[in-house]
């Protein structure tokens, strides 16, 4: 790979494809070499001076998208494959990119255009003593069809999701040592610590390091009663926080007489995963911490063992906040999809038009005394799921779905 007449020239290979064998079904080229930045930003200010420009955000798939290769639900698979943090996410993004939601989506729009046809011939020949379509049996495939995609979408993981860092709450009662344990994990001294309690009253993020990836770390107010309407406040703020967590981490002071642990956590409303962290093992006897360690894990939660203070063992939570984290994170099970917000919008409006027809069909005795306004409910589903595929499709939706790609792909 010629870099420029004045500089060396780098190892690497050409690589052509000839429309419509290609991604965007145009002629195309690949130029493979050595992945060094500087190498790379010689080659790249090489090609611009020859007069080349740089693609813009999604320009490849969108191109792919308009000369036919794919569909836009197709191509929006490509975006989520490539923010999928994890094995399932990345299985359930080439589900969508391979045309799986695509094949549904045209399938049950087939369906309600062969419900359609029989319930406009109502209307044709409302005269006729002909009955097309009987009103329990359009009330049963409407609402099968509504149910199909009810489960699609309980069954999906939302895209959006992979663009936020997973988010771990440090939890507990007063003086535990949570906001000593966020500075001790994120090497900085970003929380107040004191004795005092009440101490910590605003939530704080920081991001930490977690395995292979990244996590934000947030401290929260301690839980205990206080007359003080700022505590108060800060103690509400705190519980609101945990049904937005990916892991609750729950900091319980091993030195006090009778820490507060499994009773606390059973009076707190908690979704997520639990981590439970005694702390303060510094000031404890070998035979203390086995039994305070032996009394939380009656709960049912895994116990680390920790001193925030001196370090001791906080590289084993942090292994257990990973293992827990990679756990919530690939919600995307076997056979789900990676679902988009517009894609999730378009199957919420047909789910919803069609149980507006389910309720319409279960008011009347034939289908021709309402045939107008179930035609009108089905005829609107269809035109709804016909949007995921891009059988409707606008200016302004194609703009809306690449400028979520990165640059180039």
């Amino acid at each position: 790979v010629l870099v420029a007449e004045d500089r060396p020239g780098a190892p690497g290979m050409a690589l052509v494809f000839v429309a419509p064998r290609s991604y965007t079904r145009q002629d195309l080229v690949e130029l493979h070499t050595v992945g060094a930045p500087p190498l790379l930003a010689m080659l790249l200010e090489r090609m611009l001076s020859l007069g080349a420009r740089p693609a813009g955000p999604g320009e490849f798939t969108a191109r792919a998208f308009l000369n036919g290769a794919m569909d836009i639900a197709e191509a929006e698979g490509v975006a989520a494959l490539v923010r999928a943090r994890s094995d399932g996410e990345l299985r359930a993004a080439e589900r969508l990119m391979h045309g799986r939601l695509s094949r549904e989506a045209a399938a049950i729009r087939e369906r309600l255009a062969d419900l359609l046809s029989l319930v406009e011939a109502e209307i044709d020949f409302a005269e006729e003593p002909i009955e097309f379509v009987r009103p329990e049996e359009l009330r049963d495939r409407v609402g099968g069809i509504r149910r199909e995609i009810q489960k699609l979408l309980s069954d999906s993981v939302a895209v959006e999701r992979l663009e936020e860092l997973p988010r771990i709450m440090l939890f507990g009662p007063t003086n535990a040592g949570k906001s000593t344990l966020l500075n001790r994990l994120t090497g900085l001294p970003r929380a107040i610590c004191s004795q005092e309690p009440g101490t910590t009253r605003d939530l704080l993020s920081v991001p930490i390091r977690l395995g292979g990836g990244e996590a934000l770390l947030v401290d929260s107010a301690g839980l205990f009663d206080s007359p003080n309407p700022l505590d108060r406040l800060a103690v509400e703020a705190t519980l609101r926080a945990l049904g937005r967590a990916d892991l609750l981490c729950f900091v319980v002071d091993g030195s006090s007489p009778q820490p507060p642990g499994a009773d606390l956590l059973a009076e707190t409303e908690i979704r997520s995963p639990v981590l439970v962290a005694l702390n303060k093992a510094d000031l404890l006897t070998d035979e203390q911490i086995k039994r305070r360690r032996t009394e939380l894990a009656a709960g049912g939660h895994p116990v680390a063992v920790i001193s925030a203070l001196t370090g001791r063992g906080c590289a084993e939570l942090v292994e257990k906040m990973a293992a827990l984290v990679r756990g919530r994170e690939d919600l995307a099970g076997e056979g789900s999809l990676l679902l988009t917000a517009r894609q999730r919008q378009c199957l919420a409006a047909t789910a919803e038009c069609l149980e507006r027809a389910e309720e319409i069909a279960a008011r009347v005795s034939a289908v021709a005394e309402a045939a107008e306004l179930v035609a009108f409910e089905v005829r609107e589903a269809a035109e709804q799921i016909g949007q995921i595929a891009g059988a409707v499709t606008t200016e302004e939706l194609l703009g809306r779905v690449f400028s979520r790609f990165c640059i180039g792909k």
